[in-house]
């Protein structure tokens, strides 16, 4: 993401390309040292033995989702997670891989729900695609980008992690085809 001469990341909000009112969402693919705009973040963990204090002891988004894709949580349902002892306040709700093999209406429905009642402006994704099904995990990420696209968020920041930038994109202009004009969509990478 470009950056002004004093070093201060450049974002649809901050040169007023995207505003509340606004029929615009910026979608912007990030990489790792690009996801500090972003305090709010949704993803999927795996079962396992790592706690919330592991989480919020990683500083990169990166970080977090390799912890939560690799050595998971010890936890067996969709979670919310808040940080305040930092600069900012640092937030992510993650729902259970296996919630998303078993019943991906039900993931996404709490995704969205969730989403629709804190009415975030700025919302961060990361879905790992799972190997066994990567077919099915594009589907439940494009599915969810689209319901996001349709509440009121400005901006939509989606990780590239082990997706790889090209696939980030070919989701975003399923994305906008989805959305068959009843939003305009800017990406920025």
């Amino acid at each position: 993401m470009p950056k002004t001469m004093s070093g201060t990341q450049v974002t649809p909000a901050n040169v007023g390309m995207a505003s509340t009112e606004s029929n615009t969402l910026s979608l912007i693919i990030t990489r790792p040292e690009d996801t500090t705009d972003c305090p709010f973040w949704i993803g999927l963990y795996k079962k396992g033995l790592s706690g919330a204090r592991e989480v919020f002891a990683l500083e990169r988004i990166d970080e977090v989702f390799k912890l939560l894709t690799e050595r998971g949580l010890d936890e067996n349902q969709a979670l919310m997670l808040s940080d305040s002892s930092g600069e900012g306040v640092r937030q992510f709700y993650l729902v259970p891989e296996k919630l998303c093999q078993s019943d991906r209406q039900e993931a996404k429905a709490l995704i969205l729900k969730t989403v629709e009642a804190l009415k975030p402006n700025r919302i961060g994704v990361y879905f790992g695609i799972d190997s066994k099904n990567p077919e099915q995990n594009r589907a439940l990420l494009e599915e969810i980008l689209i319901g996001l696209a349709r509440t009121g968020i400005r901006e939509l920041f989606l990780f590239t992690g082990n997706l790889g930038v090209n696939t980030v994109l070919n989701a975003a202009l399923r994305v906008k085809h989805g959305l068959a004009g009843s939003k305009e969509l800017q990406v920025f990478h």
